[in-house]
């Protein structure tokens, strides 16, 4: 008969074998993985594109949330943005809204399993330019100008060159691309004057007219005839320079602005009458250089600067129906004064200006769109003509033109095309 043989496992070959249990546990739970696949955006340059998205294998685990992660670095998990699907199917497509326009993005699929997270491969998606550059404004470079629009075209004049005033003024057909020489304004020239656009005819008034003084006067520019008329002058009884505008059901809203001292009065212009009458005064501090813009029967103005050089951000909605304002939520960018302003469709925009601190001025780039809808702000992407100070902007169809204003090193006549995407 032969012996049992006593078996004794030393310490050390007792911790490999628990380690090669552990190994093989691990490589089990490997089979039960969700395999997913980020295929390729169904859109191109959008800022909210499509992403088409494969699960490939579940491995039998039950799936309880799919979607896409996205991040301007690279390898983007849920801690950096995500949009949910709806579908339960194992081929979907994700929208991501709102994204910057003409940045680099990185974007992956994933789905859950309860807890566990399981990522696709990644992609790059590169969204489109919201800024196209166009023909030069005619004339010279110029800043503090005025801008408007009517009957599909574009108009720019007055302004300064760094050394003169202007009155030269021209119009653009974004159809051609093409500028052309009107009729000089009817008044002296002038830099920071006011301009409204009220049906088929414009209006320019005040301004800086040289020699310490603040024009007073009032003009109207019929385009058909090529033509400037002047008009009642009555807007507080004395000029004022860097006014606030904006247009609600065929009259014009003029206020705030540098009349010797900043001030808060606001005014209101009815063509049809050819009359000036006061209505409540701003409710913000006293300011000039601010912007105005109107959105679906309701007048906005914000940012500017009050007489001790402290640079605004706060911003006002007007409602003429109560004749009243109403604080709504304020500019996110940094506190500034001689931006550009303009609204397209339900939407609002501000961007560019500058501030100065002592003798130094910091100019900037930057873009914001408002939605009253929400009363929020989203970045958008910068001006594509780098930083401008005092530029101006016309808005025809679903477009804004903006363009003139100082850079960083010179005065300038470039316009530029903006699309909101």
């Amino acid at each position: 008969m032969s012996k049992l043989k006593n078996y004794t496992i030393s310490f050390p070959l007792a911790c490999l074998l628990l380690v090669l249990l552990t190994v093989s546990s691990c490589k089990q739970d490997e089979l039960q993985t969700i395999v997913v696949k980020t295929v390729a955006p169904t859109s191109s340059a959008s800022v909210s594109p499509f992403i088409s998205c494969e699960i490939v294998s579940s491995a039998g685990l039950p799936i309880t949330k799919r979607g896409v992660c996205f991040s301007s670095f690279t390898n983007p998990t849920l801690l950096d943005g995500y949009v949910l699907s709806t579908s339960n199917t194992n081929e979907f497509s994700v929208q991501i809204p709102n994204l910057i326009s003409n940045k680099q993005y990185y974007i992956r699929t994933f789905a859950m399993s309860g807890a566990m997270i399981f990522y696709g491969n990644t992609i790059t998606y590169r969204t489109g330019s919201v800024w196209k550059q166009l023909s030069n404004v005619g004339g010279i470079g110029r800043f503090h100008a005025v801008g408007f629009a009517l009957n599909g075209l574009g108009y720019i004049g007055t302004g300064y060159t760094g050394a003169l005033p202007l009155k030269d003024f021209w119009e653009y057909n974004p159809y051609s691309d093409v500028w052309s020489q009107r009729a000089d304004f009817g008044g002296t020239a002038r830099l920071g004057s006011f301009c409204l656009a009220i049906g088929t005819k414009a209006y320019v008034g005040t301004g800086y007219a040289g020699e310490g003084a603040d024009a007073i006067d009032f003009w109207e520019y019929n385009p058909a005839l090529n033509e400037w008329t002047k008009k009642a002058d009555d807007i507080g009884t004395i000029g004022r320079f860097g006014a606030s505008t904006f247009v609600i059901n065929g009259k014009g809203y003029v206020g705030t602005g540098d009349w010797g001292g900043v001030t808060n009065n606001f005014w209101e212009y009815s063509p049809t009458t050819i009359s000036w009458a006061g209505i409540t005064p701003f409710a913000g501090t006293a300011r000039k250089e601010a912007v105005g813009f109107s959105i679906n029967g309701k007048g906005y103005v914000g940012t500017g600067v009050d007489n001790g050089d402290y640079y605004k951000k706060d911003f006002w909605e007007y409602d003429p129906a109560n004749n009243s304002w109403t604080r709504k939520a304020d500019f996110p960018g940094l506190a500034r004064s001689s931006a550009v302003g303009f609204a397209i469709g339900n939407k609002g925009y501000i961007g560019a200006g500058a501030t100065k601190n002592g003798t130094n001025w910091t100019f900037y780039s930057d873009f914001w769109e408002y939605d009253p809808s929400t009363n929020s702000w989203r970045q958008i992407e910068d001006f594509a003509g780098g930083v401008r100070f005092r530029p101006v902007a016309f808005v025809i169809g679903n477009k804004a033109y903006v363009g003139t204003g100082i850079s960083s090193t010179s005065t300038c006549n470039d316009l530029w095309e903006f699309s909101p995407r």
